[in-house]
C-alpha cells in the first residue's frame, strides 16, 4: 500500500508540472520532469501487483507439478 501511495504522489506531482509545460519555449527541457515522474509512477504502480501475479503462477505450478521458483 505504501508504494501505491508514493505512485499517487508522483501522479499528483506530475499533474502540477503540466501547468509549466511550454512556458520557457523549450518543450524538450520542459518535458523532462513530466517524463521522469511518469516513469516513476509506472514502475511504482507495477511493483505492488507482483504478489497478485505470483500467487496464481505458484498455484498453477503446484497443480501441474511444474517447477517454478
Amino acid at each position: 500500500m505504501g508504494l501505491g501511495l508514493i505512485a499517487s504522489a508522483a501522479s499528483i506531482a506530475k499533474t502540477t508540472k503540466v501547468k509549466d509545460y511550454g512556458v520557457t519555449g523549450d518543450t524538450l527541457m520542459d518535458n523532462v520532469d513530466i517524463t521522469i515522474l511518469s516513469a516513476l509512477e509506472m514502475k511504482l504502480a507495477y511493483v505492488p501487483s507482483i504478489p497478485l501475479i505470483l500467487y496464481p503462477s505458484v498455484c498453477f505450478s503446484q497443480l501441474w507439478k511444474v517447477g517454478v521458483s
